[in-house]
C-alpha cells in the first residue's frame, strides 16, 4: 500500500468471502469508490500512508494480524472500522468479560485458568457442566462441554502437550440452559437485523457450524441489555452473541468484531448490506 491510493473507501480482507464481496458490489452499484486490498499485500510501516480520512474497513481472518492492520492504520489517520481497540478487546474472550464485568453489563460468568492447581475454585465458582472455549476464536470452533474432573483434566492434558506455551491456559464459562440463542447486529450503536440460530447437529448454534437461522423479534428485556451495551460501543459493525436462558434471563455470550451478515442479510432485510456499507464509511460516501 502506497501514499499515492486516493481512494474514497478501502476494504482489506485475507479474502473474498460473501460478505467482502458483497460489499465491494454494492459500493460499484451505488456509485461509491472502494478499493479491495489482499491483507498478503500489505507492507505497513512508519513510512507508509494514506491521506488522513481515508475510511479503511478491515476484515482480516487472524486477531493478532487485524490488530496490527488497524494499529498501523490509525497511526496514519485513517478512520478504521472497527477499531483497534474494539479488535483487541472482542476479539479474545477473557478480555470481553473484563469488558462487560466494567460496565456492568450482564454476561456469562467464566474463569480463565493457567494449571490444574486452580480446577477446585473452577469447580466451586461455576460448577458443572461447564463450556470449553479457546480465548481467540470463532464460528463455533474448539467449543466443548466438560462434565467432569477428568474431562477438564483430559482437556487440560491435550493443551499442555500440544499448544504453544502462551497457549496453555483454560477459559471456562458456566453452562445455562438456553432457550434462544440470537445473533444481533448493531452499526454506529443502532441495532438493524437479529436471528436466532438453531443447529439440532451440534452443541455450537453458530451457522459456520451447519446451524441455520430465523427471523427474531427482540423481546423488552432483550432490548434492554442491548440499549444499556451500545452506548459503549464505538462506530462500526458488531455481532453481538446474546443467550436467552429458560427463565428469560439474557446474557452477552460475545461481540464480535469482524461479523459475518450472510445469513442475517437473506434473512431480515433486502438493503441491509447497503446499509452496513454506508453507515460504516459514514459521511465520506
Amino acid at each position: 500500500m502506497t501514499g499515492d491510493n486516493n481512494s474514497l473507501a478501502v476494504l482489506i480482507s485475507g479474502g473474498l468471502r460473501w460478505e467482502e464481496k458483497s460489499l465491494l458490489h454494492t459500493a460499484e452499484r451505488a456509485g461509491i469508490e472502494m478499493r479491495h486490498v489482499h491483507v498478503n499485500d500489505l507492507a505497513l510501516g512508519p513510512c507508509v500512508s494514506l491521506p488522513p480520512g481515508t475510511v479503511v474497513l478491515v476484515r482480516t481472518p487472524g486477531y493478532f494480524q487485524s490488530i496490527e492492520v488497524a494499529e498501523a492504520l490509525e497511526g496514519m489517520q485513517c478512520v478504521v472500522r472497527n477499531p483497534r481497540w474494539a479488535i483487541s478487546v472482542f476479539g479474545r474472550k477473557s478480555a470481553t468479560d473484563l469488558w462487560l464485568n466494567k460496565h456492568r453489563l450482564p454476561y456469562i460468568r467464566s474463569r480463565i485458568v493457567f494449571s490444574p492447581d486452580a480446577f477446585d475454585e473452577v469447580e466451586l465458582a461455576l460448577g458443572y457442566p461447564l463450556v470449553l472455549k479457546p480465548i481467540i476464536g470463532g464460528f463455533g470452533r474448539g467449543i466443548h462441554r466438560i462434565d467432569s474432573r477428568r474431562e477438564l483434566m483430559m482437556a487440560w492434558d491435550h493443551l499442555s502437550t500440544h499448544a504453544p506455551a502462551h497457549h496453555r491456559c483454560l477459559y471456562l464459562q458456566r453452562i445455562i440452559d438456553v432457550a434462544h440463542d440470537l445473533r444481533v447486529l448493531v452499526l454506529n450503536r443502532h441495532i438493524i437485523s437479529t436471528i436466532e440460530r438453531r443447529n439440532t447437529g451440534e452443541f455450537a448454534k453458530n451457522i459456520a457450524r451447519g446451524g441455520c437461522g430465523i427471523p427474531y423479534a427482540l423481546g423488552k428485556h432483550e432490548t434492554a441489555v442491548l440499549d444499556e451495551l451500545s452506548p459503549h460501543l464505538p462506530s462500526g459493525l458488531f455481532g453481538v452473541d446474546l443467550l436467552v436462558d429458560v427463565t428469560g434471563q439474557t446474557h452477552i455470550c460475545e461481540i464480535n468484531a469482524v461479523p459475518c451478515f450472510r445469513e442475517s442479510a437473506a434473512l431480515t432485510q433486502p438493503n441491509l448490506v447497503y446499509d452496513i456499507l454506508t453507515g460504516l464509511i459514514g459521511g465520506h460516501a
